[in-house]
């Protein structure tokens, strides 16, 4: 456990991002080139390089392919969106074994295939014609507020939700062919597990698990719980631990970090990490652990980084004790604690901090 040392530049860190890098997460480097503005999104295919998303003169959206090792952008594009402003929905995913991106806008209501390395957009559907095909196209305007992508390689197609329903959509077909319609289910968000092929799908009432393979669907299971009636999101999701991560806003205004597991024919809390800063925690799949901020009470250091192993979330049986606290990974210099919200994303050795002031 060591303190990260602050940069001499007093405005650090209303001007820039920043990483913590190496493995003790004891060394602070600003990053320039990415501003406050901007969306960090996953590590891309290569290993090497993380995405990052801009929004440019109202009506245009960048995406960066950044280096990890320099923390510099080594190729930019430009997709034209039509109104880029923060409350219209956005959806830019990696897929390690195609090396493709996907990306969605509302205000475009197009979905593209981006080859990633090159940053050039290989195919694009849009939302109205395939929401048309099968015959929900008076839908579109829920739709496309809640509109989720996945790839599966096994398959070789798109997975996307449309509402209440998730489709598949195979090369050279304009036709989704439907795997599971919930009727008045609104899900989420969709996630795929490429080694397991499994697809997540996180719905207003009901978690549902599926089991894809050459042949398409070959099995699935729905499970509900009190905590998915409420509003939340997934931040990790562990197949082989049969665990989920969710965090839901509380009346503080904060977040409670809950994590479930699923076995056989129901779900079930695990444990609780409770009242932390919003957008402030992330799963990281190298370490299999929640990374979340929180405020040190034991000294007057301020901030710092947690980390909490799924693979440890579980009640205490005999005292009924589900809250818990993680360890202490690394300390964030004194005048962070100015920051409102930090959001991280984690990938090998790095943790990316960004400010909202």
């Amino acid at each position: 456990m060591m303190e990260i040392v602050a940069p001499t530049d007093k405005y650090a860190y209303s001007s820039f991002s920043n990483a913590l890098a190496s493995s003790s997460y004891n060394k602070l480097c600003k990053v320039q080139e990415i501003r406050t503005t901007d969306t960090i999104h996953s590590q891309s295919s290569s290993q090497k390089l993380f995405i990052a998303t801009s929004r440019l003169n109202f009506d245009r959206i960048q995406i960066k392919l950044v280096s990890i090792s320099n923390l510099k952008p080594i190729k930019k594009t430009k997709i034209f969106v039509g109104d880029n402003s923060e409350s219209y929905r956005m959806v830019l995913k990696t897929n390690l074994a195609t090396s493709s991106l996907l990306f969605y806008h509302e205000a475009s209501l197009e979905i593209r295939i981006i080859k990633e390395l090159a940053l050039i957009t290989r195919r694009t559907f849009h939302l109205q014609k395939l929401c048309d095909a099968i015959g929900i196209g008076h839908q579109i305007h829920e739709i496309k507020k809640n509109i989720d992508l996945e790839f599966s390689p096994s398959l070789s197609c798109l997975i996307v939700s449309f509402g209440t329903c998730i489709g598949l959509i195979y090369p050279r077909e304009e036709t989704p062919k439907i795997i599971y319609n919930t009727k008045n289910d609104q899900i989420r968000s969709i996630h795929y597990d490429d080694k397991e092929k499994l697809l997540l799908a996180l719905g207003s009432q009901t978690l549902s698990l599926f089991t894809l393979d050459s042949k398409g669907v070959i099995g699935s299971r729905s499970y509900t719980n009190n905590f998915l009636r409420m509003d939340c999101r997934v931040i990790g999701w562990d197949s082989i631990e049969k665990a989920i991560v969710i965090a839901q806003l509380n009346a503080r205004k904060k977040e409670n970090l809950h994590f479930l597991g699923y076995c056989n024919n129901k779900i079930e809390q695990l444990t609780s990490v409770l009242n932390k800063p919003r957008n402030a925690s992330s799963y990281c799949c190298r370490r299999k652990s929640l990374l979340y901020v929180d405020d040190d009470c034991d000294s007057s250091k301020g901030k710092l980084i947690r980390s909490f192993p799924v693979n440890r979330a579980d009640c205490n049986e005999e005292t009924g004790e589900c809250m818990i606290e993680g360890e202490k990974l690394a300390y964030f210099p004194k005048n962070i604690g100015q920051v409102q919200i930090i959001s991280l994303g984690s990938e090998k050795d790095v943790i990316f901090v960004k400010p909202f002031l």
